[in-house]
């Protein structure tokens, strides 16, 4: 399939195969991508809107300036993914939800993505800093190795998740909410014995 610089809108896109392809400088409003195969593309300068994208693969794929803006991915990889190249032209947070998505590897760097929703993920080895992730959903999530520094947390619900260790003395955690028995690993920081 040829993409034109054109908006599309509405659009349904089912099994694409652009596998270290581009799909560069392009805009999508309320468009729904599934089965696609976007690992390794480059989705440079390109904008989404209110898009979905369903049992895709976008591993290692390249964010470079692309605007996301209220976008869902349900069973989507996206593994080794640098948000923090996504593009910074709003104030508003960009409002993502995974759901039952693998993240691992994945970095996020000085992003507002408070309200955003993980649920069900697999988000191992992830790199959040000077990330703004107030309200946000971990529900779910297993966060083995993920690593949150400078991150404003507060509020962000993170029962039912697992395998996290969040610094308190290096992130915003005010009205934090977690789960025994993982809220233990938040003694781990201020140096505190538990028996």
């Amino acid at each position: 399939m040829t993409f034109s610089k054109s908006p599309y809108d509405g659009e349904v896109f089912t099994g694409l195969d652009l596998k270290g392809g581009a799909l560069e400088d392009l805009t999508f409003y309320d468009c729904r991508f599934e089965g696609c195969e976007l690992g390794e593309a480059s989705l440079k300068r390109s904008r989404f809107v209110d898009c979905v994208f369903l049992h895709c693969d976008l591993s290692m794929v390249n964010l470079t300036d692309v605007e996301l803006s209220s976008v869902q991915f349900g069973h989507t990889a996206l593994v080794g993914v640098n948000g923090s190249l996504l593009a910074r032209t709003s104030v508003a947070p960009l409002e993502l939800r995974f759901d039952t998505c693998t993240l691992n590897y994945a970095t996020f760097r000085d992003l507002d993505l408070s309200g955003s929703t993980f649920e069900d993920c697999l988000a191992h080895e992830v790199a959040f800093s000077g990330v703004k992730l107030i309200g946000t959903s971990f529900w779910g999530t297993d966060l083995q190795g993920s690593t949150f520094h400078d991150c404003d947390l507060s509020d962000a619900d993170f029962r039912g998740a697992r395998n996290y260790g969040v610094n308190v003395k290096q992130n915003r955690v005010r009205g934090m909410k977690v789960s025994f028995p993982e809220a233990l690993g938040l003694l781990a920081g201020l140096e505190v014995v538990v028996s």
